[in-house]
């Protein structure tokens, strides 16, 4: 017999999916809006309008955001992403990351091991982006604070709300079989998870739709999306060099991998991946990770 709590998420779950969400939704939020990275290379921070007061580092807004499009939604996901944008300020487009705890995984029906609470889901994110600031526009969206908001369905759900980042994915840059691109988006994308290292964070598995390469030629940058399971390194192992290089090149390796896996997965047998796979010793040196 089912549980009482599947039984409940079950009935919350039909309900979300009779009273979705949908494009002209609108909810009032007070954005958290981060101070403007003043690092050389930094994208400008978003214009909300917000009406501020300051509050901390932090100015504190009240912006009505409204929903565009979605990114991704539907049972079994881990979160419901939208674009929106705030109504004072149509030309800004935003990302609402929607936590609807009765369209999460649930641990009976689907994997165990894909199963996250969704508390955590909304809060370790949240912490890992406010750990990170200095890293905002830059490898990391903006971050404009953990919310709670009413759905349709009159369940309580969690959104963080992110700067927009277009861009090609792992998927894309590869679909598109441009070796030079790839090369360029191996390089920073390396960078990138190795300056995460660097700074005390690792991203267990990085994956191809999580990693977004944007600008244009000659200016590319590439940032993560996606920081719900990232880790922070000990303390006492950041005083240890030699641990934080080794941190440093297992990140080199986990992002590499994401491009093997890639042109496996959409080119099988054609040999086209041997093309990346012979620049790996010219990009990074030959060592005990090459392939």
């Amino acid at each position: 017999m089912r549980s009482t709590p599947y039984r409940k998420t079950m009935a919350a779950r039909a309900l979300a999916l009779a009273a979705s969400l949908e494009t002209g939704l609108q909810f009032a939020l007070s954005l958290d809006i981060p101070p403007q990275n003043p690092a050389v290379g930094s994208r400008l921070l978003p214009d909300t309008h917000s009406k501020s007061i300051i509050h901390s580092e932090y100015h504190l807004g009240g912006t009505t955001l409204q929903l565009d499009a979605a990114l991704q939604l539907g049972v079994n996901g881990l979160s419901q992403v939208w674009t929106a944008h705030p109504i004072d300020a149509p030309q800004t487009t935003l990302v609402m990351k929607i936590i609807q705890p009765s369209l999460c995984r649930w641990p009976i029906d689907d994997w165990w091991n894909d199963y996250r609470d969704p508390w955590h889901l909304a809060h370790n994110e949240a912490w890992v982006y406010r750990c990170l600031v200095e890293k905002q526009g830059l490898i990391v969206p903006y971050f404009f604070g953990l919310h709670t908001i009413t759905t349709p369905s009159q369940e309580t759900a969690w959104v963080l709300v992110l700067e927009f980042i277009p861009g090609q994915t792992v998927d894309e840059v590869v679909i598109s079989r441009s070796m030079p691109t790839m090369r360029e988006f191996c390089l920073l994308g390396i960078a990138a998870a190795q300056d995460l290292a660097r700074s005390g964070w690792m991203l267990p598995y990085i994956r191809g739709p999580n990693v977004l390469l944007t600008g244009a030629p000659g200016n590319w940058t590439v940032v993560f999306i996606d920081l719900f399971e990232a880790a922070r390194l000990d303390p006492v192992d950041l005083k240890d060099s030699a641990y934080v290089e080794t941190a440093a090149r297992v990140q080199t390796w986990s992002f590499f991998s994401a491009f093997c896996e890639c042109t496996g997965r959409y080119f099988p047998g054609s040999g086209f991946g041997s093309g990346l796979q012979r620049h790996y010793p010219l990009l990074f040196g030959k060592d005990k990770y090459q392939l």
